[in-house]
């Protein structure tokens, strides 16, 4: 069973854990631990990015620059054994972004991912991709799911007039219908409309806060490839399919990549339009081409994302369940942007399977601790990790 994780009162958009929509039983620990190493390093990014979608009226636009500086941030990471949700999950957790994800990807699939960075995004990105997936950030929502969905999903979050309705707090239990989860929005935004039929399904339990009755509607509709009818919202509640193929407006603000970041929005949409507004630019185009030029904009902040990595900061987690040793320093000095080199007098030491749990640790603590267990000698230089024999 998936877990819970309560939605953050103080997120002004949906905050979730990604929407593991299906009723699952839950799974032994010991299937996904067999070495499952997770830390994250967040370090400020210099840049400035605003992102706004015009949508109907057009003088409305929507302020997404939060979501930007968040997947912007530094981050060094290891998933080795970890489900592809749970992976997701935290790492939205540390970086207090909110996802949701495509119901059809299974969420329970074992990854193998090593080490990815060195950005938020660039680490949920190679995730993604381990499970022939995408990733795009759309009103505050981080989207993961297969490249179609993502798309029609963000069209139909872009349509919504902002902030049209008072935000609303709804949560459910687990196996809970997702014909109940719209019923229980329409209820708490005190709105009357024909019930929905959607197909049966189960869905985990769930709480979200402070969310848009329209965007909680769409991103469940979503999941059936269904959206609202922006047009006649709120006054009628009705349902079309979704579709990816609408252009939509968005003004972005981002000067040193501007180049990079058309060039990519036209290679996907050559009908695409670009009005400049100072140092603003509206560019209207589809929804994979805003993915392309927003995937361009992030490859460029990663660059700028690279700096030594500190073996003393505390915010690292591991959890270790009979891995050898020589794994675990290999998967720790390449987190560290560093060479493993471990001698001959070593080399038997360290085949020795370790097992612990710690939490926020260092580099240089978690090492010490695995040398300890294996009993050998390690040692960090500024380009390597050097483990010898005692």
């Amino acid at each position: 069973m998936p877990q819970k994780r309560p939605l953050r009162e103080t997120h002004p958009a949906l905050f979730g854990p990604g929407p593991q929509p299906w009723f699952r039983p839950s799974s032994s620990p010991e299937k996904f631990i067999f070495f499952r190493c997770f830390f994250v390093l967040l370090l400020s990014v210099g840049f400035h990015v605003k992102l706004s979608a015009q949508v109907s009226p057009p003088e409305t636009t929507l302020d997404s620059a939060p979501i930007f500086a968040k997947l912007s941030q530094r981050s060094v990471n290891v998933f080795d054994g970890n489900p592809f949700g749970e992976a997701l999950d935290e790492l939205a957790e540390q970086a207090n972004v909110a996802i949701w994800i495509d119901r059809k990807i299974d969420h329970s699939a074992t990854i193998s991912a090593g080490q990815v960075g060195p950005t938020v995004y660039l680490s949920m990105q190679q995730i993604a991709e381990i499970r022939d997936c995408v990733i795009m950030p759309v009103r505050d929502i981080l989207l993961v799911g297969r490249p179609e969905w993502v798309e029609e999903t963000a069209v139909s979050l872009a349509r919504l007039p902002n902030d049209s309705l008072d935000p609303i707090n709804v949560s459910w239990s687990n196996a809970t219908t997702p014909s109940e989860i719209v019923e229980s929005i329409l209820d708490e935004a005190k709105l009357r409309a024909e019930a929905i039929d959607l197909p049966h399904d189960l869905w985990a339990a769930n709480e979200w806060a402070s969310v848009d009755p329209a965007v909680a509607l769409t991103l469940v509709l979503a999941q059936f490839d269904l959206r609202l009818v922006a047009a006649t919202f709120p006054k009628r509640m009705k349902v079309e399919s979704a579709t990816a193929r609408e252009r939509y407006a968005v003004k972005y603000e981002v000067t040193p990549e501007r180049t990079k970041f058309l060039a990519a929005v036209r290679q996907r949409d050559r009908a695409s339009q670009v009005q400049t507004q100072g140092q603003t630019m509206v560019v209207s185009a589809s929804a994979a081409a805003h993915r392309a030029g927003t995937n361009q904009f992030f490859i460029e902040q990663s660059k700028m994302a690279s700096s030594p990595t500190d073996l003393d900061t505390e915010n690292l987690a591991l959890n270790l369940l009979n891995t050898p040793a020589n794994q675990v320093f290999e998967k720790l000095a390449g987190a560290a942007e560093r060479t493993c080199v471990i001698q001959d007098s070593a080399e038997e030491a360290c085949k020795t399977l370790v097992s612990f749990e710690a939490k926020k640790s260092s580099f240089r603590k978690l090492v010490a601790e695995v040398a300890r267990l294996a009993e050998v000698t390690a040692e960090w230089t500024d380009q390597s990790l050097i483990i010898s024999g005692r």
